[in-house]
């Protein structure tokens, strides 16, 4: 996103859902993760969705990669 959580990166619109919006799996609701590797080791990170009320894009980041 280019000026911030509060901007969608699609069309530009400062009108992203407030408000905490998680991502879960529908059988075990687990969250969905993003693992990547550091000095060989895995680090599992929270993948968050941002989403635009005017367009309806979803964008995902991760809050501290």
């Amino acid at each position: 996103m280019p000026n911030g959580r509060d901007t969608c990166s699609k069309c530009g619109e400062k009108s992203i859902l407030k408000g905490e919006i998680s991502l879960r799996t529908s059988k075990d609701k687990e969250l969905i993760m993003v693992v990547r590797q550091d000095h060989g080791v895995e680090k599992s990170v929270t993948l968050l969705p941002s989403i635009c009320c005017q367009c309806g894009f979803v964008d995902f980041y991760v809050q501290d990669p």
